[in-house]
């Protein structure tokens, strides 16, 4: 596929969950039992106890795009980004993905604690359909990025979870992706690897489609091109400048009283 193809393309999508266990298991159960027998499930409207956690997202995303996605836990970002995924299916509406994609939603995944760092390289990436051609042709590159010296060729089970998180992250953007999901995945190691990591994400952006689900905003509004913010299932902000996302999420989330923002987006989340 040309890489002038590279997009993301969404029409009037819907996405629904059960409010019950239950009910998710009971659905579940009957859609699954529907398809096997030949029946075609009627995805497009409520039932008992569902209700819309997505409702009638359009969405275009090119190439040479960093895109965020901004909203509360809950706001349906996370959601959004899985169908982009292909994890979910949607209920109602088109999706068109165009490129190779690599969704980053757990920097750790797959990876084992009675292996070496190096040994995890290879089996994290095998996980993340990496071959082992291009591993062993990125290994270097890989080693260098995630900077864990002599640590690297112990046991994982050992490393610090900054430390886990750095070689996930590392072996992660060395894959051959067109399109690239992210979901709160920059607070990884200590600042200076957040600087990094950040600095790699512009470095591969001409290329690329890089979008960054976040609930945190601030963290990584410098590198983005364009913000989407989500309420309810629902687009309620889009702007492509910087500052004018911080101050409007700042409005929504705490009353323009951004102090409380900056108590928030101190804490501490890796070691």
């Amino acid at each position: 596929m040309p890489k002038k193809d590279v997009s993301i393309r969404l029409d009037g999508i819907y996405k629904k969950f059960s409010t019950t266990l239950q009910g998710s298991m009971w659905y579940g159960t009957v859609d699954l039992f529907k398809r096997l027998a030949g029946i075609r499930v009627d995805t497009s409207t409520l039932r008992k106890h569902e209700r819309w956690v997505l409702e009638d997202i359009s969405l275009q995303v090119k190439k040479n795009e960093i895109l965020s996605v901004i909203g509360l836990n809950g706001s349906g970002k996370s959601t959004l980004i899985r169908i982009m995924s292909g994890i979910y299916p949607a209920d109602r509406g088109q999706l068109d993905i165009r490129g190779n994609v690599m969704s980053l939603f757990a920097n750790t995944t797959a990876m084992n604690t009675m292996f070496t760092g190096r040994e995890n390289i290879y089996i994290r990436g095998t996980a993340l359909g990496i071959s082992k051609e291009r591993l062993q042709a990125y290994e270097d590159q890989i080693i260098e990025f995630a900077n864990l010296g002599q640590a690297l060729d112990k046991p994982f089970g050992s490393y610090s979870s900054g430390m886990r998180a750095r070689l996930g992250f590392a072996t992660a953007i060395y894959s051959d992706f067109d399109i690239l999901l992210i979901d709160e995945n920059l607070a990884v190691g200590d600042m200076r690897f957040k600087v990094k990591a950040l600095r790699k994400l512009v470095e591969l952006a001409p290329e690329k489609i890089i979008v960054i689900v976040t609930q945190k905003p601030r963290k990584i509004t410098s590198i983005c091109t364009r913000h989407l913010a989500i309420d309810q299932g629902k687009i309620i902000y889009e702007t492509h400048d910087n500052d004018d996302i911080v101050r409007w999420y700042d409005e929504f989330c705490f009353g323009g009283r951004p102090e409380f923002a900056d108590l928030l987006e101190s804490e501490k989340e890796f070691e």
